[in-house]
C-alpha cells in the first residue's frame, strides 16, 4: 500500500467513526486492537484499559498510534 492509499483508508476510518455519532443514533463507538495468537473463540485476554476519546480529538496518528489490548472509546464532542 502506498502512503496517499494509506491516508485514505485513514481518512475513510474518521469520516465513518464522526459519520456515525454524528447521526445521534449511536452515543459512542468502542474500538480494540489485539492481535490473536488462537481462533476469535478459543482466546482469552485482558482489557488493560478504558480511554474515553473525544471524536474531535481522532486523528490520522492517534489511530495509526492506538495502544494493544486497550479499549478506545469514542464519544461525541458534547460529551466533554
Amino acid at each position: 500500500m502506498t502512503p496517499i492509499e494509506s491516508k485514505e483508508q485513514i481518512n475513510r476510518w474518521i469520516n465513518f467513526l464522526h459519520n456515525l455519532l454524528d447521526n445521534k443514533t449511536v452515543s459512542r463507538i468502542g474500538l480494540l486492537k489485539h492481535w490473536y495468537n488462537q481462533g476469535l473463540d478459543d482466546e482469552i485476554f485482558q482489557i488493560n484499559e478504558t480511554k474515553k476519546i473525544s471524536i474531535n480529538e481522532i486523528t490520522q496518528e492517534y489511530l495509526l498510534n492506538l495502544e494493544e489490548d486497550v479499549l478506545y472509546e469514542f464519544l461525541p464532542a458534547f460529551n466533554f
